[in-house]
């Protein structure tokens, strides 16, 4: 039945070239399609997955250089600038560092006892201020949560509990 077709004989080294000759086409097949696809159609999880590969290779070579982009500080913000709580402006600032609070850490471990006496000791001035509030929007400058920060702010009063 199949003595002049080209099924009659697929054994032997003949077939096995055959066979790896497809299996390199469907290969180069599979990675132009996908390759179009993402080119044509978009593949948005393409995209986060690269990044994320990036981002653990430059963390094994150095750790501490890459912070996670949740904690990435917005714009026009420095490092352990005490200014970004609400109520403390560039005199209290000035206060806190001469009293050994000079970085977001610090003042998040600070009392409102020990805050309260800084003022209280800085003149009548500066008695009026309420830092109740500042060692909590302290600790979440420290811990890189500036959306929670913007939200707790826009809550507050001039650094006060409304």
């Amino acid at each position: 039945m199949f003595k002049n077709s080209v099924f009659t004989d697929y054994t032997g080294g003949e077939a096995m070239g055959e066979i790896l000759i497809m299996l390199v086409v469907a290969a180069i097949l599979g990675y132009l399609l996908r390759w179009l696809q993402n080119r044509f159609w978009g593949c948005e999880h393409c995209a986060e997955s690269e990044l994320e590969a990036e981002i653990k290779k430059v963390q094994k070579v150095a750790p501490a250089a890459v912070a996670p982009v949740a904690t990435m500080m917005p714009k026009g913000v420095k490092k352990d600038d005490l200014k970004i709580v609400e109520g403390i402006g560039p005199k209290i600032e000035e206060l806190l560092h001469n009293n050994g609070i000079k970085t977001w850490e610090e003042l998040s471990k600070s009392t409102k006892q020990r805050l309260e006496n800084i003022l209280r000791n800085a003149g009548d001035r500066f008695r009026m201020h309420d830092p109740s509030t500042w060692p909590e929007q302290a600790m979440l400058a420290d811990e890189g949560k500036w959306d929670e920060l913007e939200e707790y702010q826009d809550f507050l009063n001039g650094g006060k509990a409304r």
